[in-house]
């Protein structure tokens, strides 16, 4: 049996640096293995910036697929957390569809610095159910 994992990291940008940032996510999502990690460069696809500000956040969306992948792990957390250090992002949600538990990232900093440099420190919550409102889950047992 296998399970899906989705979800979204959104890239927000109040200094006018959109462009830099969507160039900055796009090399490094470019530059993540073509196979043999959790995350693969084929799961990842970012929307460009607008022109006319039509879009709030450029959006990175991905999804993947796992067999016998029950539930989020060290991993998994450990890979994912090294590519939001080198991205430039505010906020990222995360779903298991199996299990059902939800991740939710903050930025503490964001990417309205010239130059523009990937976000450093963050929060991070686990909660058992993908829907809002639900009781927060500390560590991975």
């Amino acid at each position: 049996m296998s399970c899906m994992i989705y979800g979204y990291i959104a890239a927000v940008s109040f200094g006018g640096h959109e462009q830099e940032i969507y160039e900055n996510n796009n090399r490094v999502l470019r530059g993540l293995p073509v196979h043999g990690g959790m995350l693969i460069r084929d799961m990842f696809s970012v929307t460009p910036p607008s022109s006319d500000n039509s879009v709030t956040f450029q959006t990175i969306h991905f999804c993947g697929s796992y067999d016998q992948y029950w539930r989020f792990d060290e991993k998994f957390l450990a890979e994912y957390d090294q590519l939001l250090s080198r991205l430039c992002w505010g906020f990222s949600k995360v779903i298991h569809d199996y299990c059902g538990h939800r991740l939710e990232f903050t930025a503490s900093d964001h990417n309205n610095k010239d130059p523009v440099m990937p976000t450093k420190s963050w929060t991070m919550k686990h909660y058992d159910s993908m829907y809002a409102n639900e009781k927060e889950v500390f560590g991975w047992d």
